[in-house]
């Protein structure tokens, strides 16, 4: 479970517009490594443990609190997941010709999508909201339909 919870942790990212340039990066091992990264800075920057983020995706702390939505919020937004409190639905199809070579997980990956555009809001309350509801959509999607990395 922590491995799987690891990859989800690390698993959003935004080809274009991003304040990280990850639209040079072509492969899978190159997108993770990326991700984990600016994992590890949001984190930093609000001086939270990877514990703390880990321990409330496995369920061992009832709710997020705000600290913790806004290491999802940097993430998304570090990476142009999210922007403008808006997630860019488009970018995750593009992340997933990168990661899902095989058909059947780029039918996960777009069930996934269709499952969670209707879940996540159009425009969340700030960027925190809506990092962590894609986050947790996402997750919990992914889940249910078996996507593993």
């Amino acid at each position: 479970m922590f491995l799987y919870t690891l990859f989800f942790v690390t698993h959003i990212v935004y080809m274009t517009n991003a304040v990280i340039d990850v639209g040079k990066l072509t492969t899978k091992s190159e997108v993770l490594e990326t991700e984990k990264k600016t994992m590890e800075d949001c984190l930093n920057k609000a001086g939270l443990k990877y514990t703390m983020l880990k321990d409330h995706l496995n369920g061992q702390t009832p709710e997020a609190t705000k600290e913790l939505k806004c290491v999802l919020g940097c993430y998304t937004e570090e990476l142009g997941y999210v922007k403008d409190k808006k997630t860019q639905w488009h970018v995750i199809e593009m992340v997933h010709q990168i990661e899902y070579k095989t058909e059947e997980n780029l039918e996960k990956g777009s069930q996934i999508l269709k499952n969670c555009k209707t879940i996540v809001p159009e425009v969340a309350v700030d960027t925190c909201d809506a990092g962590y509801a894609l986050y947790t959509c996402y997750m919990k999607q992914a889940i249910k339909v078996d996507l593993h990395p």
